[in-house]
């Protein structure tokens, strides 16, 4: 009685092979030029410090200054120039997280190192932020945390408290 195993033949193991290696390869070399950018997709990096500063005679807004990094858009304005977008989050003195917005038109294509971002209070719990604040901007007295997150890869890139007062 002849003897039979059930497994493949030497040629087709030998074929198997050669082609998972050609698949590696190219999903490798597609990897490394872009062909696959979902694959790819890095959150922003941007270093970013947040204080409190002074307006005028009793009013105080919360600077954000980036330090270096990326050029980054900002969420709900007309940018185009940076890698990724980015929303902010101020959670207030009560602990409510609020969404902050333009409030204003912002003057550059993306926001990038040396340049500023004033947070302030459009309306009472509404927050809005600009590159050119209006005259008596303000936001009340107590401690805040904002937030800023890489909309495109939904990344969490910094969570700076401050104390406005």
């Amino acid at each position: 009685m002849a003897h039979h195993d059930g497994a493949l033949s030497e040629t087709i193991a030998q074929l198997l092979i050669i082609f998972l290696v050609i698949l590696v390869a190219l999903l490798i070399i597609g990897a490394l030029t872009g062909v696959l950018p979902k694959m790819l997709q890095k959150s922003a990096f941007i270093a970013v410090t947040a204080s409190s500063y002074d307006t005028g005679p009793a009013t105080q807004v919360i600077l954000l200054y980036h330090k270096q990094g990326d050029l980054v858009n900002l969420n709900g304005t007309s940018q185009t120039a940076g890698v990724s977008e980015i929303a902010i989050t101020l959670t207030d003195p009560s602990g409510l997280p609020f969404p902050v917005r333009n409030a204003t038109p912002i003057s550059s294509t993306a926001w990038g190192p040396g340049q500023y971002l004033v947070i302030y209070e459009t309306s009472p719990g509404t927050y809005g932020y600009s590159d050119m604040p209006p005259a008596g901007a303000d936001i009340p007295d107590g401690d805040y945390t904002v937030q800023i997150i890489d909309t495109k890869v939904n990344v969490l890139l910094h969570t700076l408290p401050v104390t406005v007062g």
